[in-house]
């Protein structure tokens, strides 16, 4: 029976996508013989404090074995109590690994984001073997958003220290085809070790919701004929709502589309408050929906955007794509042409690629769309088609057996 510890600082019932896929993967493995031992955090995203000071500490959640650490409070919102949980998170999990190591492997995921550092430096103690399983890629996105430069000596020892963790690491997974080619050329890793397992959509597919037809619509109180350009999900450092504030600027006069932006984060303020002061009236915006929501609020929509700031190809991935496909609505991906939601919605043939910072092609995409419906169905076929037999928990869940069973 293959043994894992995973590291994760985020984890289920914290409602980050990192947390609801990866807790119901590691759920998956062991009805399949797994034996998982997560060691986590406390949810930062989860109802009030009252909800978070019941979670325990220790707990048997779908039999993956869950040892929760650190700070029992939320760090959103601030850099410097993002550091302090950091900090308390990987001195507690220091103290868990030197007292277990019955297993076969440790899996670190990238949260908190220099994990596989930590990895590397406690598997030279304690000699265990570690895989990093890369959600996103640090230093290399503060420095697309050129919020570091690579001759900054952060940078640089950050890098140096992350050549040297994936080097020792025995695989390195990938959720990108962007991503494995930047960790190849700009960490010389093997391509041999590189993995590329892509993420998938929390929402299993099931029978097709009109937008029309949805709760969302009825309380939104849209009306027939409404064209809906839907943005869903984080809203964070990587995301570029701008352009789509912009591009709703050009359409302001086209009275039958409206867009319709759900979710939070660092970002989403700077973006309302350009609404605001552009006095658009064809801009709705909504809090995150609840997971039992989740199908319901993504067929509120026509077409559904994927939004990332230009360079950050090969750095991450954003997962709201699985749920857009699991929806089968059409992408619209304001993204690098060399990112892997590029290749992925072109070789699926299910949406349209536009550049970033391009809001009057953006816009005109999006009009074409609205005057297209016979283009949208087949964009909405392909995407259900595409999710169906790549992206589904089961299909992602096969490849990961396959990288860890041999090891038993």
């Amino acid at each position: 029976m293959p043994r894992l510890t995973v590291l994760s600082q985020v984890y289920t019932p914290d409602t980050q996508s990192t947390a609801q896929l990866f807790g119901a993967l590691f759920e998956t493995l062991v009805q399949r013989g797994f034996e998982i031992h997560v060691i986590c955090g406390y949810p930062a995203m989860i109802g009030d404090e009252n909800q978070r000071r019941q979670i325990p500490a220790w707990e048997k959640l779908n039999g993956v074995s869950i040892r929760r650490v650190g700070l029992n409070s939320s760090y959103r919102g601030s850099l410097l109590r993002r550091a302090t949980h950091y900090i308390f998170y990987l001195s507690h999990v220091s103290i868990e690994l030197c007292r277990s190591r019955d297993c076969d492997v440790v899996v670190g995921l990238t949260n908190p984001p220099f994990t596989p550092i930590f990895l590397w430096a406690w598997s030279k103690i304690l000699r265990f073997r570690y895989d990093v399983l890369l959600q996103d890629l640090f230093p290399d996105g503060l420095v697309a958003l050129a919020q570091w430069d690579f001759s900054d000596w952060r940078a640089a020892i950050w890098r140096t220290l992350n050549r040297r963790a994936f080097a020792r690491a025995e695989q390195l997974f990938v959720i990108g085809r962007d991503m494995a080619k930047l960790v190849e050329r700009e960490y010389a890793v093997p391509a041999n070790k590189i993995r590329f397992v892509p993420n998938w959509a929390i929402m299993e597919r099931s029978t097709d919701l009109p937008p029309e037809r949805t709760e969302l619509w009825s309380r939104l109180g849209f009306q027939p004929g409404t064209f809906v350009v839907q943005y869903s999900g984080n809203m964070g450092i990587w995301h570029d709502l701008e352009v789509i504030v912009m591009a709703a600027e050009i359409l302001r006069g086209c009275d039958e589309i409206k867009f319709l932006l759900i979710g939070g984060g660092l970002r989403r303020e700077g973006a309302e408050r350009v609404c605001r002061d552009l006095r658009l009236t064809n801009v709705v915006w909504e809090s995150f929906q609840p997971r039992d929501k989740l199908r319901d609020s993504l067929s509120c929509s026509h077409a559904s955007l994927v939004s990332f700031r230009r360079g950050l190809q090969g750095v991450a991935v954003p997962c709201k794509i699985y749920g857009i496909l699991a929806s089968a609505k059409p992408v619209l991906a304001v993204v690098d042409e060399a990112s892997e939601i590029a290749e992925l919605v072109r070789e699926e043939h299910c949406g349209l690629v536009v550049e970033p910072d391009d809001p009057a092609a953006l816009a005109e995409k999006i009009k074409w769309l609205w005057q297209n419906p016979d283009a949208r169905a087949r964009m909405s076929k392909n995407a259900a088609r595409a999710q169906e037999q790549k992206y589904t928990l089961m299909a992602i869940a096969d490849r990961y057996e396959h990288a860890w069973k041999p090891r038993q």
